[in-house]
């Protein structure tokens, strides 16, 4: 996973947030980067907040966009924070690719939302970043990406964002399974920093040889 994308619309934000009033606009982006902000769900009333993705508390780190599921809540630097700092990104998709070979390919589940379960911390300048929580990618994915996100369905989400017992946290992470992606390769202009169009949705069209 290198960049996701949020393109809500209106019958899949009634859909899933019916009985759930989001606080805040959700940032709409067919791209969103490493350090690119987002207001991420950070409570099950509604609560949004604000925050950068992968930036980092510690000047010694400057980016820390993702953390292992197995890891996150024994790391230092997440120990704490997994207790009580636990939030929800909200995407329809994402993309992976390796810098060797320059194949961009978007993931994205069937007619449904994806909830990335994130760690977000307090910088010294008082904004807020924040980690996504990740698992090694499966085999079919290896081409493309060494680790994709753990993607909760609703009911975890709202879990993941409730006071519940540490044991209880990381069972639902190492319970929950990878789930099924529909997928496409899409325009090599998601490699233009700053690019964000809807032809990043669209399966990309191989140029006709000249010869």
């Amino acid at each position: 996973m290198r960049r996701f994308s949020c393109i809500i619309g209106k019958s899949n934000q009634e859909q899933y947030f019916s009985e759930l009033t989001l606080k805040t606009p959700l940032e709409q982006s067919y791209c969103i980067d490493v350090l690119d902000q987002v207001n991420t769900l950070i409570a099950s009333d509604g609560f949004m907040l604000p925050a950068k993705w992968g930036l980092s508390p510690s000047s010694d780190e400057i980016k820390m966009p993702f953390i292992d599921f197995r890891q996150v809540h024994v790391k230092p630097s997440f120990r704490l924070s997994f207790r009580t700092q636990r939030s929800i990104v909200i995407a329809d998709s994402f993309y992976a690719w390796h810098d060797s070979k320059r194949r961009p390919l978007r993931l994205h589940l069937h007619d449904a939302l994806m909830f990335f379960p994130a760690i977000y911390f307090k910088t010294g300048d008082g904004s807020f970043g924040f980690t996504i929580i990740s698992r090694p990618s499966r085999k079919s994915l290896r081409e493309y990406s060494d680790l994709e996100p753990v993607i909760f369905d609703r009911e975890s989400a709202l879990k993941w964002l409730d006071f519940l017992p540490v044991t209880q946290v990381i069972k639902l992470l190492q319970t929950t399974l990878p789930v099924p992606f529909e997928n496409h390769l899409v325009s090599q202009k998601i490699f233009v920093k700053g690019f964000s169009g809807k032809v990043l949705h669209e399966p990309h069209q191989e140029q006709a040889l000249l010869f």
